[in-house]
């Protein structure tokens, strides 16, 4: 349904709007979040059923998403003072007269 709403909508964009998405990416983002949802949907079935196999699984992959943000977290940190300086920045106009 959602998607039908988005076809629609790019539809009646203007012709020199945003270039539509090529089929190939749009196959990869829905294989992409298919497998995501098997993957929670056998996650949490593992998980009623308390299955060994499950709570090691869900640990590994909490264990790799923890280090993951911790470390997106500090080059957030790294960078984000330059991002400041670049955002404030305001370019002095000179003239040559």
């Amino acid at each position: 349904m959602l998607a039908s709403l988005l076809l629609q909508r790019q539809a009646n964009l203007p012709a020199n709007a945003v270039p539509p998405p090529q089929v190939g990416q749009m196959i990869l983002c829905v294989l992409f979040y298919v497998l995501l949802a098997t993957w929670f949907i056998w996650m949490g079935i593992g998980s009623i059923l308390t299955r060994r196999w499950a709570r090691a699984l869900l640990l590994i992959f909490s264990w790799f998403w923890l280090i993951c943000g911790a470390t997106g977290m500090a080059f957030l940190l790294l960078i984000m003072p330059g991002m400041f300086y670049f955002l404030l920045w305001k370019p002095t106009r000179q003239s040559n007269l």
